[in-house]
């Protein structure tokens, strides 16, 4: 049963009636022997690999050409795989490792492409470096006086420096550049003249430009939450009091290990306080579920989950932590 709370389980032919095509008697009987199996395993890993139906004796499924055809997809290709539990823990940590490999590998690509942005930028300092010298300035003297700087000035830089001076100017990222076709540096008399397929006209028509070339910010996608161990309330869906969770020693340091704080030790009183306190709570709680909650979703597993729970949670309400002392977790009420 897995709803205690509303008596509802796997129905097994309802679950058969989903198939498209009528089903022999053995067949019937595998799916039906085989049917735990394949649920355990699906509650534990969020679906089933085509290897534990072959383990079990089920056929290869057969395309329309009569093929054989296997679902080995992983988490990389999960629109190729079987039907899943996206919820299940594997299937959540799985996802989340997939994330961080895939921010991993956006993080290098952009590393990657600062480093040769840091290169041409800091090709273009020594480009400016350079034309500063030659008029006779510092190097920390303003880039505006780039302006009057002469033809023959950008003569005598170099080449790959005349480059990273073009490229810092024209373009906001590398991207813009690529396939862009570069002239050679040309002679004075050439640029002199107009010539525009020279690296010294280019350079000399943007020295009043300024740089637009930066680095790009690493910016790290928003991953999953990570997978949680099972939580520390769990019940098996039997109604407990919450005096009786008080008594359950191994329950009791089960929430030791997860609290800072120490608890008082419980006596007596301390059950019958949680107990009416479940008392006042319980009826509350389906006050609230009835006047503020949409009616189709009075049966949501969140609920179920809260009123299967609420014993453990006003038990451990009552048995007096001493939030002073620093809890990571403190229930207020």
């Amino acid at each position: 049963m897995l709803y205690p709370a509303t008596a509802t389980w796997p129905d097994f032919n309802a679950i058969i009636g989903t198939c498209r095509r009528p089903l022999n008697q053995a067949e019937l009987d595998l799916c039906f022997t085989s049917f735990e199996p394949l649920l355990e395993v699906f509650n534990e890993d969020g679906w089933v690999p085509d290897s534990k139906y072959l383990d079990l004796g089920f056929p290869v499924d057969m395309n329309w050409a009569g093929e054989p055809v296997h679902r080995d997809a992983g988490i990389t290709n999960e629109i190729c795989q079987r039907s899943k539990l996206l919820s299940a823990l594997t299937q959540r940590r799985l996802r989340r490792e997939q994330a961080e490999k895939q921010a991993a590998k956006l993080s290098a690509k952009t590393e990657l492409g600062n480093a040769k942005i840091l290169a041409v930028l800091a090709d273009n300092k020594a480009c400016e470096a350079k034309l500063l010298e030659l008029l006779g300035k510092p190097a920390t003297t303003s880039t505006r006086m780039l302006s009057a700087s002469t033809m023959a000035d950008f003569s005598a830089v170099l080449a790959p420096l005349l480059k990273a001076f073009i490229l810092a100017r024209l373009f906001d990222d590398l991207e813009g550049s690529r396939g862009r076709s570069w002239p050679k540096k040309g002679k004075l008399a050439e640029a002199q003249q107009g010539a525009e397929e020279t690296l010294i006209k280019q350079a000399f028509d943007l020295r009043k430009g300024s740089v637009r070339l930066k680095a790009e910010v690493v910016q790290v996608p928003l991953l999953p939450a990570p997978v949680r161990a099972a939580p520390v309330v769990i019940t098996a869906g039997v109604a407990v009091s919450p005096s009786d969770w008080l008594k359950d020693a191994l329950w009791c340091e089960r929430v030791d290990a997860a609290f800072e704080g120490r608890r008082a030790a419980t006596s007596c009183s301390d059950g019958e306080r949680a107990d009416l306190l479940m008392r006042l709570v319980s009826p509350r709680l389906d006050r609230h579920t009835q006047q503020r909650v949409d009616p189709k979703k009075h049966d949501s597993w969140v609920f179920r989950f809260v009123r299967e729970n609420l014993a453990a949670l006003v038990g451990h309400r009552c048995s007096l932590w001493a939030c002073g002392a620093g809890p990571r977790m403190c229930i207020n009420g």
